[in-house]
């Protein structure tokens, strides 16, 4: 294994363990936002109701946008080793396919960066609905 190869693999392996524990800390966060809210604050009378709808629906929405980053990268993989095939074939030269590569990473990588703010936005909404009715 050469050290592309090497650098490769770790960047898939961190790429793997960012989509993992994204999805953990939203799940784990809409998860326990549902069960401190009703605990902490009585919903129906609470002040700024909006805002712990808008913590949800942000905390649901990274969810999905993480199954889907998965489900986008699956198949650009399967799409990618297709036009491998190609490139073997002399069908699609090498430097095209690595424009298709950078391309279809690039909006991976605009996936990830978007999900990762929206799971942020969704915290900060959480953290600031107990702020306004707990004060």
């Amino acid at each position: 294994m050469d050290n592309q190869d090497r650098l490769q693999d770790a960047i898939d392996k961190s790429q793997d363990s960012f989509d993992k524990q994204l999805v953990a800390i939203s799940s784990g966060a809409l998860a326990v936002s549902v069960g401190l809210a009703n605990n902490v604050v009585e919903l129906t009378s609470a002040k700024f109701q909006f805002v712990i709808v808008l913590a949800w629906v942000l905390l649901l929405g990274g969810l999905v946008l993480s199954l889907y980053s998965h489900l986008y990268s699956t198949e650009k993989l399967r799409k990618t080793l297709k036009n491998l095939a190609k490139c073997e074939n002399e069908e699609l030269s090498y430097p095209e396919l690595n424009l298709i590569i950078d391309k279809q990473n690039s909006k991976i990588e605009t996936i990830n960066i978007s999900n990762f703010f929206i799971v942020i936005l969704g915290i900060a909404s959480f953290v600031f609905f107990l702020i306004l009715n707990i004060f």
